[in-house]
């Protein structure tokens, strides 16, 4: 049996994550400055993230690279 491995690029990143991508708290991939790991809610697009989510032990929420 032969391992699958997944090449992953900055391009499927981009795509995966588009709101995160354009959010000055990101960090990258998973990670940013709200989270250690971005909830699902957030990458889903479901949350919008303009309010601290329960879960947050902080205040940081979304913030457009452009302001």
């Amino acid at each position: 049996m032969s391992d699958i491995v997944f090449k992953v690029t900055k391009e499927d990143i981009n795509s995966f994550f588009p709101i995160c991508n354009n959010c000055k708290n990101h960090l990258q991939g998973l990670k940013c400055l709200a989270f250690e790991i971005i909830p699902n809610n957030i990458i889903s697009g479901e949350s919008i993230h303009t309010i601290p989510l329960k879960n947050q032990s902080n205040n940081i929420v979304f913030e457009p690279l452009n302001d």
